[in-house]
């Protein structure tokens, strides 16, 4: 089954499984709902968008079709201020450019990451392996400093990736491009997080697929009152699914922890995976830690695959839309590995300055997401103002507005591959500001401070390659030009590229 009928069959399983336990506890639910109550607050203090639409479940609607109208008028009236929005998990509370730095020094014990991502993807019933202490130094220290080492084999990677994916083409050839994007991404990240299964077809198989029963788990549990949810939980089939793909990974994992705790160390491998075992020294050979490693290794894969995959996904389609680009990219690339001596290393892609405009503007208009920065308050928080941010409250920034504001952005609803670019040419200050990988009030999709996206450096040199190797090597376009480019889809904050379009590829002579 390919990804994008996979995304819509859980979609619709969902659903369909949703009303069916939901049946099973109807008597049920309908006594405990009226001790209970639907568990909705909402905080008097802080203003309300949407009200106008009416109930509450006319509002959550609202939220599932069409979020980014809440949080534009919710931007545009409060910029600077806070306003709250219902959503089908309850109230959350969108923060202004005024709070971005406040909530930014905030400690792990007052505004937490993990909290709001735990219930975001429903942890207690799925099993989702979201945060991990292991997980988080080595992506923050390892990964990200060592990063010039790993170009040389995403280059290979990428290289045979393509090979396999799309191959030779002297004519026009019809690509899906999400069933070959994502096997790509999965191909990639493992050579650098997991080399020995790179190329195990069973290992890409459970990493793709991984996400996809989690995001069907976390979407059909909150389909049902808190109360409910461990026994829906128990009665659903994605978690059990994950519990198996849990058990595959370590069947497929624990050997390869094992071949090299046996190597001596002058033959130890340079990849996250040692890196992780380095750091675990003589505890990495445990029972338990083998399995933890294991079940790290596809939490990372998860990670780095689903959302790397839509980013890149949006950058392959504006490529094909947008063909003026190609030739000043080429063009770019070829100087910049002239000047490295002809072998494209970590200083090579720091060169690609337009390509790198090219991916941030294609991320500004196609965001991972409408919102960003998701955190859940732990206690009371009083805000310098004065207002006072509610225990267990989920707060988070409007990105999507951010980058479609013209005060920030001129002409913001145009596609404008080298904006950034020209941005960094007006003076020696902005030089080395507006880069993909950066971070400010003014560009959120990776976050803001501290708790901007820790693998965004890994993810923007691997789609560096990528689409540097497929435009030496490819024409790209898509299938109907004169129709434009393809029309994304939203659910809730979600910003979806179209999952069944093709692109067409041929080789370049």
């Amino acid at each position: 089954m390919v990804l994008s009928d996979h995304f819509r069959f859980e979609a619709i399983s969902a659903f369909g499984e949703a009303k069916w336990i939901a049946g099973v506890a109807l008597v049920l639910g309908f006594f405990l709902f009226k001790i209970l109550g639907s568990g909705t607050s909402v905080n008097a203090d802080i203003p309300f968008v949407g009200l106008h639409l009416g109930s509450v479940s006319k509002r959550k609607a609202k939220y599932v079709s069409d979020a980014n109208a809440l949080l534009t008028e919710g931007y545009k009236v409060f910029k600077n201020g806070l306003f709250q929005i219902t959503t089908t998990e309850g109230t959350r509370i969108v923060a202004g450019q005024k709070y971005y730095q406040e909530l930014c020094d905030l400690k792990d014990d007052e505004l937490s990451f993990k909290g709001s991502i735990s219930d975001l993807f429903a942890t207690h019933y799925t099993g989702v392996l979201i945060s991990d202490d292991l997980k988080e130094t080595a992506i923050n220290r390892d990964l990200t400093q060592n990063m010039a080492r790993l170009t040389s084999k995403i280059e290979d990677e990428v290289e045979w990736a393509l090979a396999d994916q799309i191959g030779s083409c002297k004519d026009w050839k019809p690509v899906v491009m999400n069933d070959v994007s994502q096997k790509i991404i999965a191909h990639v990240t493992a050579r650098a997080f997991n080399p020995d299964l790179a190329r195990d077809p069973d290992w890409i198989r459970i990493s793709v697929d991984y996400w996809m029963d989690a995001f069907a788990a976390a979407k059909t549990i909150k389909f049902f009152p808190v109360w409910l949810r461990p026994l829906a939980a128990k009665l659903m089939a994605q978690p059990a699914r994950m519990r198996a793909t849990r058990e595959e990974a370590q069947r497929l994992v624990i050997p390869v922890l094992k071949r090299r705790l046996a190597l001596p160390e002058n033959e130890k491998p340079d990849d996250m995976m040692q890196w992780m075992m380095n750091r675990l020294g003589d505890k990495a050979g445990t029972p338990e830690e083998l399995h933890h490693q294991a079940h790290l290794q596809l939490a990372l894969a998860m990670g780095a695959i689903h959302s790397t995959n839509f980013t890149l996904l949006h950058q392959f389609f504006d490529l094909a839309a947008y063909q003026e680009y190609h030739e000043p990219l080429r063009q770019e690339y070829r100087e910049a590995l002239e000047k490295t001596g002809g072998k494209l290393t970590k200083a090579t892609l720091g060169m690609l300055n337009k390509l790198d405009s090219f991916m941030k503007e294609s991320q500004r208009y196609n965001p991972p997401g409408l919102t960003n920065g998701r955190r859940k308050t732990l206690k009371d928080i009083r805000l310098n103002d004065g207002t006072i941010i509610p225990q267990n409250s989920n707060i988070e920034i409007a990105a999507n507005a951010v980058n479609r504001d013209p005060a920030i952005h001129e002409d913001p609803d145009v596609f404008d591959g080298f904006r950034f670019y020209k941005m960094r040419q007006r003076s020696e200050e902005d030089t080395n500001r507006h880069q993909f990988v950066s971070s400010s009030p003014n560009s959120l999709n990776w976050g803001y401070g501290r708790h901007a996206c820790p693998g965004r450096f890994f993810a923007v040199d691997e789609i560096k390659v990528i689409l540097s190797k497929v435009l030496q090597k490819y024409d790209i376009s898509l299938v109907n030009p004169g129709e434009g480019r393809y029309k994304n889809t939203s659910f809730e904050t979600m910003v979806i590229p179209d999952m069944k379009k093709e692109v067409l590829f041929r080789e370049r002579k």
